[in-house]
């Protein structure tokens, strides 16, 4: 799995990040009471500007749904959870 895309096909964490950031979170990460995903991710320029937001939802039933939640990590429902950079 890459970064999730957005239907634009904007990719939360592309090429213009710095490489030093790699250990930067890239937005955050909560879960709604009937186990949805919901993911609100930024780019940033290599100067630290915003030059890209991006909100996915992500239900149960979604393909990718498993993935995602295995790259989060461990998250209650309600809790709000950074969310670190996929890897290459």
């Amino acid at each position: 799995m890459t970064a999730p895309q957005s239907e634009q096909g904007a990719v939360a964490g592309d090429e213009s990040m710095d490489p030093q950031s790699a250990e930067r979170p890239i937005g955050s990460a909560m879960i709604r009471p009937d186990g949805t995903l919901v993911l609100d991710l930024v780019a940033e320029s290599l100067d630290g500007q915003i030059v890209g937001h991006n909100h996915f939802e992500y239900p149960p039933d979604s393909p990718d749904y498993e993935e995602i939640k295995r790259h989060i990590g461990p998250i209650a429902v309600g809790e709000s959870k950074l969310v670190m950079p996929w890897p290459e």
